[in-house]
């Protein structure tokens, strides 16, 4: 444990961490909280913190493996999140301090660090990026993400091209709805298989996928395009924050595909997320390991979307 000038930084284990019941002074996102990190079938998992009167200014999870720690274990993102009013200096002694300890206590000789989008915060990523490369971490790989500013008029932005394919579903009688009680297997069925057709990765298996939908209910949610009763695409949505709604799982019927459904299915995603005051739609990363993927990019611009990077840290703590 340190402290600089009535603000503490502490480490501990998970369970020990969350005995405190401390207060935050800002929104952790989901995949960051406590119940969530459980879900990454590591139990060795240490939190870093900066406190200051019960309150957590500034927080980092890292799990360890032999000698190396990760951030996130299994997750889309982890990283260092904290107080948009925090000060550089102690956001710079906070990543010291985690540094510190990780070679020291932990005896680590490596620290990985996937960040969250910069869309998410971007003042706070802008600062954190800066103090991490000062401190000796470089960028092990950078993702292009992109996203969708909910209070912009969504069928206004879009590309003639796809205001066109969004007409042509409508006009065969598609419809866009949020499926309140789906039926996971059947959601998991189909997202598997359009994956494995555009040989895309799965990033959870079946069983992680129906552990983390039943410890989360309120925070994963299911959208379809339909034609009568078929499903023509669906998608599975994760509120990371009051303001972030992610558009995690996307995928579609191939039997449909002249009618690019994915169009539709947007804009239910904005549609929903203007309801609920979502500040952004997340569309998620265009890249695989920092590799482009033009067609994506191309399909994402044309949605109205902007653009924003992800990036992941490494340090050799020596």
């Amino acid at each position: 444990m340190k402290a600089n000038k009535s603000i503490t930084f502490r480490a501990l284990p998970l369970a020990e961490f969350a005995q405190l019941a401390l207060q935050e002074t800002y929104e952790s996102f989901l995949f960051n909280t406590n119940r969530h990190l459980l879900l990454q079938k590591n139990p060795n998992v240490w939190v870093f913190g900066a406190e200051q009167n019960q309150k957590i200014l500034a927080r980092c999870n890292i799990f360890l493996n032999e000698s190396v720690g990760y951030s996130p274990w299994r997750m889309s993102f982890g990283g260092i999140e904290f107080c948009p009013k925090l000060s550089y200096e102690v956001l710079h002694n906070f990543v010291v301090f985690l540094t510190s300890f990780c070679k020291q206590e932990l005896q680590l000789q490596k620290l990985h660090i996937k960040q969250y989008p910069f869309s998410y915060t971007e003042s706070n990523s802008h600062l954190l990026t800066q103090i991490l490369l000062q401190n000796g971490f470089s960028v092990q790989n950078q993702e292009l993400t992109q996203y969708i500013q909910v209070n912009q008029p969504f069928e206004e932005n879009l590309h003639l091209s796809e205001k066109r394919r969004l007409q042509k579903a409508l006009k065969a009688g598609f419809v866009v709805e949020w499926w309140q009680n789906p039926d996971w297997k059947q959601v998991f069925t189909f997202v598997a298989e359009a994956r494995k057709r555009r040989s895309f990765p799965l990033t959870m298996n079946e069983t992680d996928f129906y552990e983390t939908v039943a410890t989360f209910p309120e925070k994963y949610s299911v959208f379809v395009v339909k034609k009568n009763a078929e499903i023509v695409a669906l998608t599975v949505g994760v509120k990371v924050s009051r303001k972030v709604f992610y558009n995690f799982y996307p995928a579609d019927n191939p039997s449909f595909l002249s009618y690019s459904p994915m169009v539709l299915l947007t804009k239910g995603l904005v549609d929903f997320c203007k309801e609920q005051s979502f500040e952004i739609l997340d569309l998620g990363i265009s890249t695989e390991n920092g590799k482009a993927n033009t067609g994506l990019i191309r399909f994402k611009k044309n949605l109205g979307s902007q653009n924003a990077l992800k990036l992941s840290f490494v340090k050799i703590l020596d």
